[in-house]
């Protein structure tokens, strides 16, 4: 069971610096959160806070569901992490296929492959650099514009993704590099 959280026994708020969040001003009155049940959580004076957000979009099923604590504990005592590379898991492979089943446009649209990432971020850079790959491997590596929207919740990425994308992961040549590099630069 994890410790309730009170103002007696409150964490020092100094070293996480939280983002999106004016730091000083939520340290001179913090809101702190002790729990979560449903589509609620609990402060830690008791008050119920309506989650609007499902928990910034990565809590859809709600707060402490059973169910979905069951199935993680049976998961993680049966395999933590599987890695990708050159590697997998059944589970990642069924989930893929059910995924891909339900995709939009059904078969005729070919939305059949499935890639994991970890993040919004990680989704989007991932998915322009595929974007310009598959340009360069169709004979149309001259379509490296991108569109985007300016001040839409990715635009941190501008500048970021040309930088990833021509850095070297340890192990790949740089002809896996290659389809993605070098990015075009943003311009305003």
């Amino acid at each position: 069971m994890v410790d309730q959280i009170s103002i007696s026994n409150r964490p020092s708020l100094d070293n996480f610096w939280m983002p999106f969040t004016a730091n000083r001003q939520f340290k001179a009155t913090p809101r702190l959160l002790a729990s979560a049940e449903g589509m609620y959580y609990t402060d830690i004076d008791g008050n119920k806070v309506l989650d609007g957000t499902a928990g910034l979009w990565c809590v859809n099923a709600g707060h402490g569901r059973k169910r979905v604590a069951d199935a993680v504990a049976r998961q993680l005592q049966a395999l933590d992490f599987a890695p990708t590379f050159q590697m997998g898991h059944p589970v990642a492979f069924d989930f893929a296929e059910k995924l891909a089943k339900i995709a939009p446009g059904g078969p005729a649209a070919k939305l059949d492959r499935v890639f994991f990432t970890g993040s919004g971020s990680e989704s989007v850079d991932t998915a322009l650099k595929i974007a310009i790959a598959y340009q360069r491997a169709i004979g149309q590596g001259t379509r490296t514009r991108i569109i985007g929207r300016e001040k839409g919740s990715r635009r941190w990425l501008r500048g970021h993704f040309g930088r990833r994308a021509c850095q070297q992961p340890s192990g790949l040549s740089a002809d896996s590099r290659r389809p993605y590099a070098p990015y075009p630069r943003h311009r305003t």
